[in-house]
């Protein structure tokens, strides 16, 4: 599968651009699965006025995170090493203004364009240790 391969090409670079920043890191990434994507597009298509809606609604068709034990002095190097090597869409900060407690992290959607094929979306997590098990527990335990 193409994203399988993608996933590979983009976890090599990006864990090269760490090294070499002397940055810390966990590094762990996945290609969507195509049995989950289909699941999840027709568990909510009622939700979308259209197929094409609820299919641009997917934030990411590759998911990665980077574990940080310094991530409050690794963060503006990690932040400006995406956005130099993506292209850059937004990005999400938890808690989100307003909010109090819970998961913090920062999730940076950016794309990276295939030869001759449409954006292929990527969300990048990256968060402490403390926050990864958080995150871990809470995605991996409580909601699937």
């Amino acid at each position: 599968m193409q994203y399988l391969k993608l996933e590979q090409e983009i976890g090599f670079r990006v864990k090269q651009k760490l090294k070499e920043n002397n940055v810390e890191y966990l590094w762990q990434s996945r290609a969507k699965d195509p049995h989950s994507l289909e699941t999840k597009l027709r568990g909510r298509k009622h939700k979308y006025s259209n197929d094409q809606a609820n299919c641009a609604a997917i934030k990411d068709l590759i998911g990665c995170r980077i574990v940080l034990p310094r991530l409050t002095s690794d963060i503006p190097t990690v932040k400006a090493l995406i956005q130099s090597y993506f292209n850059f869409l937004g990005e999400k900060s938890h808690p989100e203004q307003g909010s109090t407690g819970g998961y913090v992290g920062f999730h940076f959607y950016v794309a990276m364009k295939q030869h001759g094929s449409q954006d292929v979306r990527i969300e990048i997590q990256v968060m402490s240790p403390s926050q990864y098990n958080y995150a871990f527990y809470d995605h991996d335990v409580l909601y699937k």
